[in-house]
């Protein structure tokens, strides 16, 4: 699949979770063009998330990493305390919350009553399997591991990995998809591996 074609197939991007991650995570999606939804139980949360975003791009502009005008960059990110309005019309989500297995279950199944049937669920887990997740849904086909390494704006790597019962469908959309938002992706058969890479 051509990573132009994705553009046509995934237009909204649900992240779930403002902190650490999901803010990196949601700024990268931006950057690089797509409508993000940034999800966090707090408004303080997602305020903090705003203006790390911000001096982010202030320091990736100012080394020539981006010319985008930065507000244009940051009003493709929708920020909410609603899980319903950030999933509701979401192609695909991110999934960036506590590394806490019942909370994540909770979380995608809640997603999975929320999202339209195409809606491709991943974690950033580099710990909990998708496998232990996906039967919180009625979609485990559409469930993965897509891990981002710490650092998004300085290491490109996006580490995918399925479940007994992740499509192959799924796993080319979220690589093409990591391709479209210019990381490098990485396929694990068992178990996430730990690369760093310092040149994108």
């Amino acid at each position: 699949m051509e990573t132009g074609d994705i553009r046509d197939i995934i237009k909204t991007i649900c992240v779930v979770g403002a902190g650490t991650m999901g803010r990196r995570i949601a700024l990268q999606c931006a950057v690089h063009g797509f409508k993000v939804n940034l999800w966090s139980r707090t408004e303080k949360t997602l305020k903090e998330a705003q203006e790390w975003q911000r001096r982010s791009l202030s320091k990736r502009a100012a080394k020539g990493g981006i010319t985008e005008d930065i507000d244009k960059i940051l009003l493709r990110i929708n920020y909410t305390t609603d899980l319903e309005e950030a999933a509701k019309n979401a192609d695909f989500v991110f999934e960036a919350a506590a590394e806490d297995l019942e909370l994540k279950r909770k979380v995608f199944a809640q997603l999975d009553e929320i999202c339209p049937p195409h809606t491709i669920l991943s974690t950033n887990s580099s710990s909990i399997k998708s496998s232990l997740i996906a039967d919180a849904t009625k979609r485990p086909d559409k469930v993965l591991n897509a891990h981002f390494a710490l650092r998004i704006e300085d290491n490109c790597l996006l580490e995918v990995m399925g479940n007994p019962w992740t499509s192959e469908k799924t796993i080319e959309l979220t690589t093409a998809l990591g391709q479209a938002i210019k990381m490098v992706v990485v396929r694990a058969r068992k178990k996430l591996v730990v690369l760093y890479l310092t040149e994108c």
